[in-house]
């Protein structure tokens, strides 16, 4: 399924226009904050009455759908720290009634997961958001979740690095002033649509667009992505509303013409998946795409490749060619923290093998409709920032090969060597590549085994160091890598600052490598199997 299915309108409030003839207001009207996504995955049916349930049964409906997930906690107590009453968290809404005033609205209009704010009393306000304010806020957020500043500081922009965007349509890019140092630098290198047939990509669809603006587009004098020096080749290989199978040649005739063109990198947006194909399916060699993905990669190219969003959803699993080893899949992160974003795809593929590989902002700002910038949402926008940092990479370091250049990018995220199947081995952090030698990272955490319980325990000294850095606590992430490499068990928790313990069961039949990373300090160590009653 196509990225670009994907997608957040935000209308947030900002500045405030009175109507004619009515007075300022000074006091506190009600509002309903409306929020971007969910982070939960479950209900919390345990708490709802027998009978709730034998209606549902009664009337022929699921147990639960995503209107019954609860607002994000997290969420809701960044507005309320913004408002004088917070209200009623509305989980059918996801959203959250409060009181406040026309200056605390105003800053909860530039909370980055805020969608909406609707007056619910009054006259209300007739407002409009102030473009460059809100879309600052995102694009900052995008940079600063990967330290992109690094890598102009150190002069690189990808300049001398080729690579193929294999998309749905390049409306507007020729025309659009996000891209127009593309075009003026003769950044553009060739052209052409695999559906035509034709040399013209340039209408159709903006999916394109949108994504190569993530890898070299510009907003005003700031970069969007990392590397706006970088050469491009643009090839259109699927229709905007559906995937079929002949776009599945049409991906591998494209990647055949990129590797002719002499491309270093090909970033794919697209996925493939049910009903088409089956999770067994996703292999890394079933699919005719996946199969191309693994000969682009086994040429020299950096394949980077979109997981997908369906994290959400029934099939919740990465689709091809993300399921290719060889190729480095991106899942979707929150752009104000570094974990999972609630629709991006889960690993592994079908084989168990390591998926995603890393992950970066699911959330961010790219050029849009009629020669403008908006949010966008979707791994296919993930992918393409990755994929800017590897040309830049490669700017630094042309000797690599496609594997060692694959490996230093895993190597920058942000809780390299753990990993799991939700974020891989993390989000980049460029500071892990211009700074000074890792240095080990003292303790975070006191372990204990007990039986078939592991006992963690945290000092005082860690739980409230840089506390508000960290009002909602701290991740701890956990897994068991069994002989055969693969995840038996892996598990993401937020601790409390209060918190000072931790506690976890295990199967007595279990055994591996145990690893726990808290805090920057990872924890490793062979668990064997309990054989005793």
């Amino acid at each position: 399924m196509s990225m670009k299915s994907v997608f957040f309108r935000l209308l947030l409030s900002f500045g405030f226009v009175l109507p004619a003839g009515r007075p300022a207001l000074m006091g506190q009207d009600l509002f309903l904050v409306t929020f971007t996504h969910k982070t939960a995955l479950t209900p919390d049916l345990d708490a709802w009455h027998p009978d709730a349930h034998r209606r549902r049964h009664r009337e022929g409906l699921p147990v639960w759908d995503q209107s019954d997930l609860p607002v994000d906690s997290r969420m809701v107590q960044a507005v309320a720290q913004c408002v004088t009453q917070a209200r009623y968290p509305l989980r059918w809404f996801n959203a959250l009634s409060v009181r406040a005033t026309p200056a605390e609205i105003a800053t909860v209009a530039q909370l980055p997961f805020v969608r909406a704010i609707e007056p619910l009393e009054g006259q209300g306000f007739l407002s409009h958001w102030a473009d460059s304010a809100r879309l600052d806020t995102l694009l900052d957020l995008q940079r600063s979740a990967l330290q992109l500043d690094l890598l102009a500081q150190h002069g690189l922009d990808g300049r001398g690095v080729r690579i193929v965007v294999v998309d749905a349509g390049f409306e507007e890019a020729d025309t659009h002033p996000a891209l127009a140092h593309l075009y003026d630098g003769g950044q553009i290198l060739a052209v052409q649509d695999f559906y035509q047939g034709d040399g013209d990509p340039y209408h159709h669809d903006r999916h394109g667009t949108e994504v190569l603006s993530c890898i070299g587009g510009r907003y005003g004098e700031r970069a969007l992505g990392a590397a706006p020096g970088a050469s491009f080749l643009l090839a259109r290989i699927e229709h905007r509303s559906r995937e079929k199978p002949i776009e599945e040649d049409h991906w591998a005739a494209a990647a055949e013409w990129a590797d002719r063109q002499g491309a270093h990198i090909l970033n794919s947006s697209v996925n493939y998946i049910a009903p088409r194909y089956s999770y067994a399916d996703m292999d890394g060699k079933t699919s005719l795409v996946s199969r191309a993905a693994r000969m682009a990669a086994r040429k020299g190219m950096l394949v980077v490749c979109a997981m997908g969003n369906e994290g959400d959803r029934k099939w919740h699993y990465l689709g091809a060619p993300a399921d290719v080893p060889e190729v480095l899949s991106v899942g979707g992160s929150l752009p104000m923290l570094p974990e999972r974003i609630a629709f991006s795809s889960f690993g592994p593929n079908a084989r168990g093998q390591r998926k995603p590989d890393l992950a970066a902002p699911g959330f961010v700002l790219s050029a849009a409709r009629g020669g403008g910038y908006d949010e966008k949402a979707g791994t296919s926008f993930s992918a393409p920032l990755v994929a800017g940092i590897a040309a830049c990479l490669w700017q630094a370091q042309p000797e690599l090969t496609r594997a060692e250049l694959a490996r230093k990018l895993y190597q920058l995220g942000h809780h390299y060597p753990y990993y799991d199947y939700e974020v891989g081995y993390g989000v980049p952090d460029l500071r892990r590549y211009f700074g000074p030698d890792t240095l080990p990272v003292a303790p975070t955490f006191g372990i204990a085994f007990q039986g078939d319980s592991v006992l963690l325990q945290f000092p005082d000294s860690v739980m409230t160091t840089d506390s508000t850095a960290y009002p909602y606590g701290r991740l701890l992430s956990c897994h068991l890598e069994n002989p055969a490499g693969q995840l038996e068990a892996a598990f993401t928790v937020r601790i409390p600052n209060r918190a000072r313990y931790y506690f976890f069961r295990r199967r007595r039949a279990s055994a591996g490598i145990l690893r726990i990373w808290f805090m920057g300090y990872l924890y490793e160590a062979p668990l064997a199997a309990r054989d005793e009653p």
